[in-house]
């Protein structure tokens, strides 16, 4: 751009200021290209090709991002089961799919282990015995998201309904994650009413024993 164009000067003038180490908008310039590794870019003030540099930048961008996505749920513990049954950054079909607002937010809460179960809610919270993490509905039994899904009893009359057979007869965790990691619309629907149904009789059980 000429010199005697507006946005031209004005970046001249933020140029000038960064120089005289003051925090300008082209600071941030600056460590966006240092950080992406082209810091080159910077110091010629240039990019040459201007559609060759977006278009190497932008998947500079993209490959940077999928990698600080895959080692944030590797490292980090809160994804554990999450990071089993969503390998790649896509769009899971469940978000487009389940037109209840309502059924979507409690699914999508579940999968990410941030429903109301035990499990979830204790996981990074001191608890005083381990039966605080037991099921409400099922004696010594961990309320974890297998539990609830496959196996706890208090539901079997709504999994029989919703769930496919092949899933909770003889449960485990690799048939847990085969369920969340679904893309059978059908499957993905009736999961989604189940587990906001069966979070539903839980709070209204529950609700209901402290009342008495």
């Amino acid at each position: 751009m000429d010199d005697k164009r507006y946005p031209r000067k004005a970046y001249n003038m933020l140029l000038n200021l960064q120089r005289q180490n003051y925090n300008t908008w082209a600071c941030s310039i600056r460590n966006v290209l240092y950080k992406f590794g082209f810091g080159v870019v910077w110091e010629m003030q240039g990019v040459g090709d201007i559609k060759s540099f977006i278009k190497e930048f932008k998947q500079r961008l993209i490959d940077c991002f999928k990698q600080d996505w895959h080692s944030a749920l590797e490292s980090h513990d809160f994804y554990n089961v999450y990071s089993h049954f969503n390998h790649s950054l896509v769009r899971s079909p469940y978000l487009s799919l389940l037109n209840n607002i309502s059924v979507r937010r409690v699914f999508a809460r579940f999968r990410i282990g941030m429903s109301a179960l035990k499990f979830h809610y204790l996981q990074y919270r001191p608890v005083i015995h381990d039966r605080g993490i037991n099921c409400p509905f099922c004696n010594d039994t961990p309320e974890t998201e297998v539990h609830f899904l496959l196996t706890c009893q208090k539901y079997k009359a709504l999994r029989d309904e919703l769930i496919p057979s092949k899933y909770y007869r003889q449960p485990s965790m690799f048939k847990f994650f085969l369920l969340l990691a679904c893309t059978n619309e059908s499957t993905i629907q009736k999961l989604s009413v189940f587990v906001f149904k069966a979070l539903t009789i839980r709070k209204q059980s529950l609700s209901v024993s402290v009342t008495l």
